[in-house]
């Protein structure tokens, strides 16, 4: 006995090939327009970024100065002894000569056990700060390059300031850090 299936949907038909879609790359031109245009862009955007991080810098800066500055106060106040905060080169005593007013250079903080103004070994450091990057001037009023407090809180002379400067900005990119006699600093 033989079977024989009439079903049509069984029977040999041509089976048709799904359609690719065409092409949907981009040609060289194109690439070559879009990169040139991103060229353009990052050209503009370089010189607003470079700024940016210089006023990132300075505020850095700012809050790394004032904030050790907060700290040697608090701690006058609560230990109840003078404290002081210089520039250094060393990272451990007070910077003396021409450059002791450049605060660019890094400052410690330190106990000032006998009242001299200058750390000597027995006296505790409190904070050592490094050398500032990115900074065109980071000057005092007060020479040299010295923030002494009474146990008190208080500045030993009058007020300070502490102009500083971005690298390649002009004179309005300045910002001032005023401490006045009560040893507190604000900016102007």
């Amino acid at each position: 006995m033989s079977c024989h299936f009439n079903n049509p949907s069984l029977k040999n038909k041509p089976r048709k090939l799904p359609r690719l879609p065409a092409s949907s790359g981009v040609t060289l031109v194109e690439l070559i327009v879009c990169i040139s245009l991103l060229a353009v862009l990052v050209g503009l955007a370089v010189p607003s970024f470079s700024g940016l991080q210089s006023d990132w810098r300075r505020d850095s800066a700012i809050r790394d100065f004032m904030g050790d500055l907060q700290l040697a106060r608090s701690t006058a106040l609560r230990t109840s002894r003078a404290v002081v905060m210089c520039v250094t080169t060393n990272g451990v005593g007070c910077e003396l000569g021409a450059t002791s007013d450049d605060w660019r250079q890094g400052w410690v903080v330190f106990s000032d056990l006998d009242g001299d103004n200058t750390r000597n070994n027995n006296e505790p450091l409190i904070v050592q700060r490094g050398p500032l990057i990115g900074l065109q001037q980071m000057q005092s009023n007060v020479a040299p390059g010295r923030i002494a407090l009474r146990s008190n809180g208080m500045l030993n002379s009058g007020n300070a300031t502490v102009t500083v400067l971005p690298n390649g900005s002009d004179v309005q990119a300045a910002v001032g850090i005023l401490i006045n006699a009560t040893g507190r600093a604000y900016l102007r």
